[in-house]
């Protein structure tokens, strides 16, 4: 794959499997990512986690770790407009997609906020270990902001 060719939606592939997998490091990112980042630095915090930003060429990547262990916690993008409206658009059609075509055991579902500032994918897994992934889509005051989260479902 071209360097050229690289966009919205492989970096959305990329961040949702990273926050799919459990084990998920700092320098497993780094690697996956090399094509996306012209630089990137380390903040450490206090409350023990670890803050990893990387500027991509149309993109900033907030990526917080535990510290100690160095796992993939919580992952924040912030996306020009174009990039934004492209992941966007890609993440409903993937939920379309799974609307059409069902798996046993996973729910996929697209949220709208209120005054449309801010819209969600949600996909729920009931099979092995109950969780969800949440892809939050914020754009607020003109920042255009991607959450990617796990959470456990009780």
């Amino acid at each position: 794959m071209q360097f050229e060719q690289l966009g919205p939606e492989q970096l959305f592939e990329l961040f949702l499997v990273s926050v799919l997998e459990d084990d998920v490091t700092e320098e497993d990112m780094l690697l996956t990512m090399r094509h996306f980042v012209k630089s990137h630095k380390r903040e450490p915090n206090d409350d023990g986690r670890m803050f990893l930003i990387v500027n991509g060429n149309f993109f900033q990547a907030t990526m917080i770790f535990t510290a100690k262990t160095k796992i993939l916690c919580h992952l924040r993008v912030e996306l020009g407009e174009r990039g934004f409206t492209d992941m966007r658009s890609y993440a409903r059609a993937k939920q379309m997609q799974a609307a059409a075509d069902p798996v046993e055991g996973v729910k996929v579902e697209w949220n709208k906020g209120m005054l449309g500032t801010k819209y969600e994918l949600v996909m729920k897994q009931f099979i092995g270990r109950p969780m969800e992934v949440a892809v939050s889509f914020v754009n607020l005051f003109k920042v255009r902001t991607v959450y990617f989260e796990k959470r456990e479902l009780r």
